[in-house]
């Protein structure tokens, strides 16, 4: 999701929440609620370096298979050539 949208969410749902009268007058439980407004966005911030790390371990997987396969690759074209010098008949 987009950042304003989640600050918007929060900011409804802190509005709703404050209009359902579950929240008394008190400077206590009001910086509760203010405090709700500043982990959102470290929350928002914290869950997009988690889904880049995830995509990058997925990455990395994907590269380290193309690096194996080539090397296989690579092992097997030397072995063939050093077969192919070996066993070759002198001119």
């Amino acid at each position: 999701m987009e950042p304003s949208i989640v600050i918007t969410l929060t900011l409804s749902l802190m509005t709703l929440y404050i209009f359902s009268h579950r929240v008394a007058p008190s400077f206590h439980d009001l910086t509760l609620l203010l405090s709700f407004l500043f982990m959102t966005p470290i929350a928002y911030f914290t869950g997009n370096i988690y889904n880049r790390i995830k995509n990058q371990k997925k990455e990395i997987k994907v590269l380290s298979e193309k690096i194996e396969n080539l090397e296989e690759e690579l092992t097997h074209e030397e072995l063939e050539r050093l077969r192919r010098e070996h066993f070759a008949l002198p001119a």
